[in-house]
């Protein structure tokens, strides 16, 4: 487990690295805010629970307001508080 979990971390920091900056430069762009609207309807509620949770494990003050400028606050504290809770309590403790 522990091996794996250095190979995930690793992963998914060269791809926040890699990723992050090109779309904060075209947060705006049409295309991709279509594209961000689109993939948010393939999402089932319990599915969109278990994504908010995750998405804000860990994240900071700053990432979570960030998160809230996009997602209105309600609707974050919806999805993750009813439909996240199997995310909390089931896979968040493994990561701590």
């Amino acid at each position: 487990i522990s091996e794996l979990r250095t190979v995930a971390l690793e992963h998914l920091e060269h791809e926040e690295a890699d990723l992050e900056p090109f779309l904060l430069s075209h947060k705006d762009n049409p295309d991709l805010r279509a594209m961000g609207r689109q993939m948010g309807r393939e999402f089932k509620l319990p599915e969109a629970g278990q994504f908010f949770a995750w998405l804000q494990d860990g994240a900071d003050a700053d990432e979570k307001a960030a998160l809230r400028n996009e997602v209105p606050a309600p609707v974050v504290a919806m999805l993750t508080r009813v439909f996240g809770g199997r995310y909390r309590r089931t896979v968040a403790p493994g990561w701590r």
